[in-house]
């Protein structure tokens, strides 16, 4: 699924990442990581239950990545932005055409 997967979540919460929901849901919540967490408006985009949304947000808390908003000076969240943002990168192909 990531490029470098296995390296860096294994000092993580495997429950931050168990499904493709909650890493769809993660990537919503730290693309506006200025913005208040609204629970039924993350489930919508999610795809997801609001109570299933509000569990997953329980983990993050626990976590210290989110409280109302997203906590940017863990460092554990920053480094699941930069995950994400590798992820967008291999999925767009960005670095085979790059490459050409």
């Amino acid at each position: 699924m990531f490029i470098y997967w296995n390296q860096y979540v294994s000092f993580m919460e495997p429950k931050i990442f168990s499904t493709k929901e909650r890493v769809k849901a993660l990537g919503k919540i730290l693309s506006s990581p200025e913005q208040e967490i609204k629970v039924r408006k993350l489930a919508k985009e999610a795809g997801v239950s609001h109570s299933q949304i509000s569990k997953y947000l329980k983990i993050l808390r626990k976590q210290n990545i989110v409280n109302k908003k997203v906590n940017l000076e863990n460092p554990i969240t920053r480094a699941i932005k930069i995950l994400l943002n590798l992820n967008k990168v291999e999925q767009c192909s960005l670095i085979q055409i790059i490459l050409k």
